[in-house]
């Protein structure tokens, strides 16, 4: 996040800094607020807002960066914050509630795990290589690249994913 704020202009590496506690705030607001909806408004629900607020947030993200507006640290900031809140509202958590929740009992243990690994495994491959494919593709670019995948994400998660709120584990399985 501060590599991406000085890239759009922020001066100074404490400033960036700053807005990347505003952004990190904004994640933790936006957790308690899911944490407050999950059970009122559903996982689905929240999952496919999530992604698709992502997506939005990220296309805007990415056409700041080709167009590279005078006032383009104020798009980026109202990106990431977007972004991050979307993540936090219904990816960020939902994922971990629906993924204890969906296995079978007699490999719901194996499968959290594999899941699990899956995650962190994909968290690594996008942090170690962020900054590679700005350095290749440039910042509009990868954005794009990153809301594509929230796209797929979406199309899967209004195609794939079950409703569990209410739902018991046998109900479930």
């Amino acid at each position: 996040a501060p590599k991406i704020f000085l890239s759009s202009g922020i001066q100074t590496p404490h400033f960036a800094m700053l807005l990347v506690a505003a952004v990190t705030t904004v994640n933790i607001l936006a957790t308690l607020i899911s944490i407050w909806l999950i059970d009122k408004v559903g996982r689905r629900p929240l999952l496919i807002t999530s992604t698709l607020g992502m997506m939005i947030f990220l296309l805007i993200l990415s056409a700041s960066f080709f167009i590279n507006p005078t006032n383009l640290p104020i798009f980026v900031m109202i990106s990431l914050m977007g972004f991050t809140s979307s993540f936090a509202i219904g990816l960020g958590s939902v994922s971990w509630l629906i993924n204890s929740e969906i296995y079978p009992m007699h490999i719901r243990g194996k499968a959290n795990g594999i899941a699990t690994f899956v995650n962190w495994v994909s968290n690594y491959l996008v942090a170690s290589s962020f900054l590679s494919l700005i350095n290749i593709f440039g910042q509009g670019s990868t954005f794009l690249f990153f809301a594509l995948i929230c796209f797929l994400a979406l199309i899967f998660s209004i195609k794939k994913v079950p409703e569990t709120k209410g739902k018991s584990f046998l109900e479930i399985q």
